[in-house]
């Protein structure tokens, strides 16, 4: 459920300050059970956390697509203030 994708997500992001591979782990985790139950809100939520794992690896080209993901879902549920901080963690 959202709460378990949640849950896998802020685990994610405290691994991000110290072991981006494990961080990349509990990411995909959550973006699989977002895929899975079909939930958009964590689904952009997870890939703009793996935008910013990826961005902190210097893996530019992977974080903006994420980015651009979590953008084209924020703006079909019309959620302005996520789609201005995915294009801030693009710029």
């Amino acid at each position: 459920d959202s709460a378990k994708i949640q849950t896998l997500l802020i685990i994610s992001n405290e691994y991000r300050y110290f072991a981006h591979d494990t961080a990349l782990i509990y990411a995909n985790q959550a973006l699989d059970l977002a895929i899975k139950l079909n939930k958009p809100i964590p689904l952009a939520e997870v890939y703009n956390t793996l935008g910013v794992i990826y961005d902190e690896l210097g893996g530019v080209q992977q974080s903006i697509e994420y980015y651009v993901k979590a953008v084209k879902i924020n703006e079909k549920i019309g959620d302005k203030r996520k789609i201005a901080a995915n294009y801030t963690n693009m710029g």
